[in-house]
Parts: C-alpha cells; structure tokens; sequence
C-alpha cells in the first residue's frame, strides 16, 4: 500500500537540526493577554475581536 523506506526512525532523527524554533512575539502576546484575561476585571477593548 505504501513506499517501502529504507532507514530508521533513529537514522531519521539523527537528521534532525538541534535548534528549536519559537515563535517569539505570537508568544509574548499570548502571554501578555493571558496575563490581562487573569489579572483584570475585565478588558475594556478588543478590537480585533
């Protein structure tokens, strides 16, 4: 039903690049908003929303 490969999971993974990607500023705002959602009453604007 499929190709057949011919290495390993392990051969693949010895492949793999050591550096992680982060997606940094998505991060901080995700954070930055949960923080407000926690801290405050309420949150008087949403615009995007």
């Amino acid at each position: 039903m499929g190709d057949k490969r011919n290495y390993s999971a392990d051969q693949v993974k010895a492949l793999q690049g050591s550096i992680k990607i982060e997606h940094t500023l998505a991060k901080i705002g995700a954070q930055q908003l949960r923080k407000l959602l926690e801290d405050e009453d309420y949150v008087k604007n949403f615009r995007c929303l």
